[in-house]
This record gives structure tokens, sequence and C-alpha cells, in this order.
């Protein structure tokens, strides 16, 4: 039997994600951000059948792709030592998309479990320009501290503006749910707080 190994984005995961954790599982890895605090009751009862054959990794450190390196950093790990093992990632990040077609070039099992219930899908990760415009974004909001916007309307602006009014609303509106995606952003309402890497 094909050894199966699951790999949860815990940072990108709907509260649901517990019913992909159903059947055989010969691994769970759990990857756990460094400023994260806990992952969801749901997700812990599930993983709880699996008992020693679920592991949890924490990231020591920040930044916008920080866990999702990770998680590639092991699949190409078990890969070498297991070239037989199939990958599940369980996270809403599309960003995950290009790795999991590169596998399968590669012939390895590869798929990735988004949640039905992403409220926003983030940036394409294999449009390089848009992973630079979010990066550009996060680098414009930390040496922006004393005057970042409070409202999710006047981000948008605020964002506009620094693109010098050059990228189209929906390419802004692309970076802002990428920023929420990763939780750089929280939105409560009409009001925004921030997370950002390395702040």
């Amino acid at each position: 039997m094909q050894p199966k190994y699951i790999l949860i984005d815990s940072e990108n995961v709907g509260r649901d994600c517990s019913r992909h954790l159903v059947g055989n599982a010969f691994k769970v890895l759990v990857f756990v951000g460094a400023k994260q605090p806990n992952v969801s009751v749901e997700t812990a009862k599930a993983l709880q059948p699996f008992g020693k054959q679920v592991e949890y990794i924490t990231i020591s450190g920040s930044g916008p792709n920080a866990l999702d390196f990770h998680i590639a950093f092991y699949i190409g790990q078990i890969s070498q030592s297991d070239p037989s093992a199939a990958f599940r990632i369980i996270s809403n990040d599309e960003g995950f998309d290009p790795l999991v077609r590169h596998l399968k070039s590669r012939q390895i099992d590869a798929k990735r479990i988004g949640s039905p219930t992403a409220a926003k899908s983030p940036i394409p990760a294999n449009d390089g320009t848009l992973t630079q415009r979010f990066e550009a974004a996060i680098a414009f909001l930390k040496r922006n501290k004393a005057s970042r916007p409070r409202k999710l309307e006047t981000l948008r602006y605020a964002l506009s503006n620094s693109f010098k009014k050059k990228l189209p609303d929906q390419d802004i509106e692309r970076v802002v749910n990428q920023l929420i995606a990763k939780k750089h952003v929280t939105v409560s309402g009409a009001q925004v707080n921030y997370n950002l890497p390395g702040k």
C-alpha cells in the first residue's frame, strides 16, 4: 500500500479540515506558525485517532511564505527517502498548486485539498509579478508603521497609491486578499489590524 503523508497548513486552512483526516494515513504533519497559538478543536479531535502518527512542526521564524517553504522542504526530504510516498497538502493557499504540478511531473503523487469555506483565495503564486507585489505591499506597510490605514477601503487606496495607481482594482484586491489569507491583516467589520512579519 502506498504510504500517504498528510501535511496540514494550520495557518491557512478552514476549521472543517477534519473531514479530510478520515481513512488511513502513514504520517500526519501539522505545520504551526511561530505566532499561531493553537489549532482548532475540530482538527485536534480528528487527529486523536492517529496517535503517534501525528507530528507537530512549529516554524521558528516568520515571513510571507515561511510555513509554505517548510512544507515544500519536508515533501522533498520525504520523497527522496521514500519515492513511493503520496502527499496530501491540506491548505486554502493556491500558492501550493505550482508545487503540486511540479511533483506530478516528477511522477510523485501529490494533491492540495482546500476548504470550501475559504472566504477568499490568495494571490496565485505561479504569477511571479503578483507575488512581488505582495512582498512590496508588506515592505510598504512596514515602512509606514505610524500611518498604516485603519479601514479596509483606506488600505486599498493606500496600496493603490504605493503602486502609483498603475494596478487595476482587481490586482489590488488580490494583494489585500493575500494579506488577509496570510493573517498579516485581520479585518473586523471595516476596521483592519496588522500582524506583519518581522515588525
